[in-house]
C-alpha cells in the first residue's frame, strides 16, 4: 500500500541558488540554524537532517559550509591574536561549543600491554636493522 501524505521535499524544491546562498552565509560565520532560517525560511530541523542523510549533494554542501564557517571563526581568532579587537573568552567558548575544541585531552589506559622482553644487545640489533632497511623491507 502506498504511503499517504504530502510528497517529501527534494533538492529541486529548494529555493533557487540555495547552494550559493549557503556559502555566502557560511563565509560570514553562520551556523546551520542561521542558514536554515536565512536561506530556507525556517526549514525544520527534521527536514535539514533528512536532506543531509538522503541527498548527497545537500550533504556535501552542508559539510563545505561547516568548513567555511569554521574558517571564518578561526580567522577571527587569528586577527585577535594579532592585536585586533575582539572578545577572546567568547571566541574560545564559541570554538569549544561549535567545533569541539578542547584545552586538552585526558587519555586513560586500562588493561595490560604485552611487550616482548629482549636484551639490550638484541634491541640494538633490531634498531640498527630497522634503520638500515628500506621501507617495506623487514
Amino acid at each position: 500500500m502506498a504511503k499517504a501524505g504530502r510528497p517529501l521535499t527534494q533538492l529541486e524544491d529548494l529555493p533557487e541558488g540555495w547552494e550559493e546562498k549557503m556559502v555566502v552565509e557560511s563565509t560570514e560565520g553562520a551556523s546551520g540554524l542561521m542558514i536554515r532560517e536565512r536561506v530556507f525560511n525556517g526549514m525544520s530541523e527534521d527536514l535539514w537532517y533528512r536532506l543531509i542523510r538522503d541527498e548527497p549533494i545537500f550533504s556535501a554542501a552542508v559539510n563545505r559550509c561547516k568548513a567555511l564557517c569554521q574558517i571564518w571563526w578561526e580567522t577571527r581568532g587569528m586577527h585577535m591574536a594579532m592585536g585586533e579587537d575582539g572578545n577572546a573568552a567568547v571566541w574560545i567558548f564559541n570554538m569549544k561549543n561549535r567545533f569541539n575544541w578542547r584545552d586538552k585531552s585526558d587519555v586513560a589506559h586500562s588493561g595490560e600491554i604485552d611487550t616482548p622482553q629482549m636484551s639490550r644487545e638484541e634491541f640494538k640489533q633490531r634498531l640498527l636493522t630497522a634503520i638500515q632497511s628500506k621501507p617495506g623491507e623487514e
